[in-house]
């Protein structure tokens, strides 16, 4: 997910230490690096796990270029293997998630973050821009890039989990939002989960309408009309993008409607990752320069998926192992 005003150049400080607007394409191919000095944070994955270029200095590959990538069949392989295990690390997360009163954020992040290792990959948001953490878990009213903590997690908390890693010269890349504790039958557990259900039917009407020759802006409509249907917000400051060899790179994906207009191609990757908020969009960002947070304290629900552009239509990388 980044920052769309960034992208826009709209300088307001949204996110201090996010410069994620810089569209980031490698100038090289197959950017595999590790520096000879480990950074405190990239110290914590083992050396023989490959790393992406900014793991021990926080700065990713600066753009060479504002147009998408079009990935080969050999590369669009690595690119599925990098989904579909993201998406296997994410349901692990959440079946650690929904448990209540038993893991804090932080554990879930450390546990998640050695299953990753397990998997011989890299765990993509630690040490990006000097992201302190693994992984991303924004709870209630933290909307996008909460960082995990020692808040334990207890029954009715919705919990949005961003899981991103680095395998084989590769970024998987998707988010999934849980309820602590499952639902329950009073008012605001069922608003928490209508909330989730519109968010994931949002992002589902977008992805359908991906096909060769259709414009990107279309992803933006279609979610746009799913929230106004029912009553929901859309965020506006945080976009999906290309990804791949690098974690952020062009095509940026609005989630609203806008005349940001690219073509979609066959070998094209993207995600789509709408944020819903059930108050006002308008949001800030908390003093530790990531976690944003609605300002009337009215709570989001994100899903994110990978979207790989065919011959003939869509394919979604990041899906559940039931579903290869």
């Amino acid at each position: 997910m980044i920052n769309c005003r960034n992208i826009l150049k709209v300088s307001n400080g949204l996110v201090k230490q996010l410069k994620f607007a810089r569209p980031v394409v490698c100038q090289t191919r197959g950017f595999l690096f590790a520096s000879p000095k480990s950074s405190p944070l990239s110290a914590l994955v083992p050396k023989h796990i490959i790393r992406p270029e900014y793991a021990d200095s926080s700065e990713p590959a600066e753009a060479s270029t504002q147009k998408p990538r079009i990935y080969n069949k050999e590369e669009i392989v690595k690119a599925r293997v990098a989904g579909r295990l993201a998406r296997k690390m994410l349901d692990f997360a959440n079946s650690l998630a929904i448990q209540p009163n038993k893991y804090t954020t932080n554990e879930i992040d450390v546990l998640t973050r050695e299953e990753i290792i397990k998997h011989g990959a890299y765990p993509s948001p630690l040490n990006y821009r000097g992201f302190p953490k693994s992984i991303c878990t924004s709870v209630n009213e933290v909307v996008c890039h909460g960082i995990p903590d020692d808040r334990q997690l207890t029954n009715g908390d919705m919990i949005s989990i961003d899981i991103s890693l680095y395998i084989d010269g590769f970024h998987g890349d998707n988010c999934g939002t849980v309820i602590c504790g499952g639902v329950s039958d009073n008012e605001k557990d069922q608003n928490a989960q209508r909330l989730i259900d519109v968010t994931a039917e949002s992002l589902d009407k977008a992805i359908q309408v991906c096909k060769p020759g259709s414009c990107i802006t279309e992803i933006g409509k279609a979610i746009d009309i799913v929230a106004a249907n029912h009553g929901f917000k859309i965020i506006h400051e945080f976009c999906g993008h290309g990804t791949g060899e690098l974690l952020h790179m062009p095509p940026f994906v609005r989630h609203f409607t806008n005349n940001f207009k690219v073509e979609m191609k066959p070998g094209m990757i993207f995600t789509i990752e709408p944020i819903l908020v059930e108050g006002s969009r308008r949001m800030h960002t908390w003093r530790d320069g990531w976690s944003a947070a609605t300002l009337d304290g009215g709570r989001g629900a994100q899903f994110e998926h990978e979207v790989l552009i065919t011959n003939d239509g869509y394919e979604i990388l990041t899906v559940p192992e039931s579903e290869y």
